[in-house]
């Protein structure tokens, strides 16, 4: 992915990277959007993809793995059935 780096005016057009902005050009004809990286992030986590977070989170996992923390697979389906049935996390 290519990088802007942004100066002083650039980031005061932007609201301070504040909130949704839309991106014209000269003419009028819209160039794109832009969102703070706060709702990029949550847009991101409700369609499901975060390559990035994939990646933490499959690093996290191996060394829960490595240092003995985590559940089987059938102690999370257990979880997850729990879940369902009262709609409350167990300790």
């Amino acid at each position: 992915m290519d990088k802007i780096v942004g100066d002083k005016e650039l980031i005061e057009k932007l609201q301070g990277g504040a909130k949704h902005v839309e991106v014209f050009d000269a003419n009028g004809k819209l160039l794109g959007r832009y969102l703070p990286q706060h709702e990029y992030e949550r847009r991101m986590i409700e369609c499901g993809f975060f390559p990035e977070f994939d990646e933490e989170i499959r690093r996290q996992g191996i060394e829960d793995y490595k240092a003995g923390r985590g559940v089987t697979t059938e102690e999370l389906l257990a979880s997850l059935v729990e879940i369902r049935r009262t709609g409350e996390l167990r300790p």
